[in-house]
Formats: C-alpha cells, structure tokens, sequence
C-alpha cells in the first residue's frame, strides 16, 4: 500500500517524508517498447526505504543508486572508502568491484540502466566521478516524488517514455547544485580537475601545476584529496583506465596499443592496474563485456 500523506519536503529532512510517503519497490522496463525514444532507455527502478544489506561486487549494467538519507560507507573502483553521511549519488558500472552498504540502514532509489547507455551518460557529464553529493532542493523532491509516483501509477506501455525522460532528468539535476561562495583554493582545485577530465593521457606535474596556482605542494594535495578524495595521481590513473575499457569494447586495437594510447606505456604496469581496477585481465574484460556493447 503506497502511502500518501501530504508531507512538506522540509518537515522532517529534505528527504525523510519520502521514506514514509512511499513503500518499497521494484519496476521493470526493459522490454517496454518506447514510442519516443531519447533518453538512456530505462531498465529496472528501484525504491528500498530501508535498506540493511551491504553489496560487494561487479555490474553488469550502468547504475545510478541515490542514497537519501541514513549513514554508511561506499568503495569505488579501487578508491578509499567514503563516508556516506549526507544525500548522495553513488555509480555501478561494468567492471570493477563495488562495495557499499548502510552502517545500519539508508533510504535509496537506484535506477539501471544497460551497459550500452554508458557514452549517452559520459556526454551528459555523469561519469566523471563515483559519486557526488546531491542538492537537497525542492526541485529534487519534486522529482523524486514525481518518478515513485509514476512508478507506482503508470501504465508501463504509455508511461514508459516518462518515466525514461523523469529518471535521467533526476540524474542531471542531482550534478547541479545550488550556487555557493567558493573559496579561490578550492576553485583552483576544480579547474585542475577539470584540466585532467578533458585530458587525462596529457602529462600533469603536480608540482607545478601547485606552483602555478600559488600553493604548496602539500597544501594542493591536501585541498585536492578533500575534494575528489584520493591523491591526484591515482586519480588521473582511474580516469586513464576508465577509458581503456571503453576502448577494450569499442575498438579492435591489439591490448597494448590501446594501453599506449592511454598513457599506460609499461605493459606490465598496466596489467597489474587493470586487473586491480576491474577484478581481471584487459582480454577477460574485452570477451566479457564486448557482446554487451554496442
């Protein structure tokens, strides 16, 4: 039984009144036809409200799990352990191992999508990073609201499209925050960042990328590792990998001209990174996921 009480999203935390508005579920949409195809075709919408179990290991699938209150912790890809102490949105995608879970339990929707929607979300700018933190805003409630509503009333076969538009509607606005006055440091740190998204096989010395920017090297890293948290270099690293795996589906370049092209010119080197990243090798991964691609 859905729970319908009127509750104002400020009442009890921006999002706790959907916690109690609405009863868990599941909905399945992936051999919906669509009349008005666009948006990444949704495939399965989930909403735990009170979601105990902890989770640890690889995907299949793209997914987008958004944690809306409670406390845990989240490991991605071969990165340090994060805290989930605020409203969060955390990605899966094939690959590498995943670990997550509550301290006890948390409030999450998660949404999946299938692996070949993967560039539609690089262009859309959700896969730069795990995880971000996301806007605790009316317009955010509204939309959660509005797609467990859908979920929870629609006709799949005249509502799909909707509910395909409103899911990836709900990601892009989870990346816009609200403007905030932001401290010169961390707004060169975001620049930076940026710098390396755009081109993580270009060289980057972070001396003197912290010298140009007019701090200490351990003053950057220190800034650098609060912001994206894990160093700059291994950061640069996963950005590298993440793109050797899209090229290990994409093309059929021998193995080591595509970890050449992505910056990894010590074959043994990449192989070890590769296989920490995904859990295996760079052709296990190719005869693994290729037939899933594109």
């Amino acid at each position: 039984m859905d729970k319908k009480t009127k509750v104002s999203p400020r009442s009890s935390g921006v999002y706790e009144s959907l916690r109690e508005r609405w009863d868990k579920g599941v909905w399945h949409f992936e051999h919906v036809p669509r009349r008005f195809p666009g948006p990444p075709p949704v495939v399965a919408i989930g909403w735990v409200p009170s979601k105990r179990q902890r989770v640890q290991h690889s995907f299949s699938t793209v997914n987008f799990s958004l944690v809306l209150a409670g406390q845990g912790e989240y490991v991605a890809a071969g990165a340090a352990p994060q805290s989930i102490t605020r409203p969060t949105l955390i990605r899966q995608y094939p690959g590498p191992i995943f670990a997550y879970g509550p301290q006890q339990q948390w409030c999450e929707l998660f949404v999946i999508y299938g692996p070949h929607t993967l560039p539609a979300w690089q262009e859309r700018g959700a896969t730069l990073a795990d995880s971000w933190g996301i806007p605790t805003t009316p317009r955010m409630y509204r939309l959660l609201d509005e797609l467990l509503e859908l979920c929870r009333t629609a006709t799949p076969f005249q509502d799909v499209d909707r509910i395909d538009r409103l899911a990836e509607w709900l990601v892009v606005e989870s990346l816009h925050h609200e403007p905030e006055a932001v401290d010169w440091r961390m707004a060169v740190v975001a620049r930076l960042r940026a710098e390396v998204e755009r081109d993580p096989v270009g060289e980057w010395d972070v001396v003197a990328a912290a010298t140009a920017a007019g701090l200490s090297v351990s003053h950057f890293r220190r800034l650098w590792q609060a912001a994206v948290g894990m160093p700059p270099l291994r950061y640069r690293r996963i950005l590298r990998l993440q793109q050797a795996c899209q090229a290990l589906l994409r093309d059929d370049r021998p193995i080591a001209r595509i970890a050449g092209a992505c910056g990894f010119h010590d074959q043994l080197y990449f192989a070890r990174c590769f296989r920490s990243f995904t859990g295996m090798s760079a052709s296990a991964y190719r005869q693994r996921f290729r037939d899933a691609a594109p």
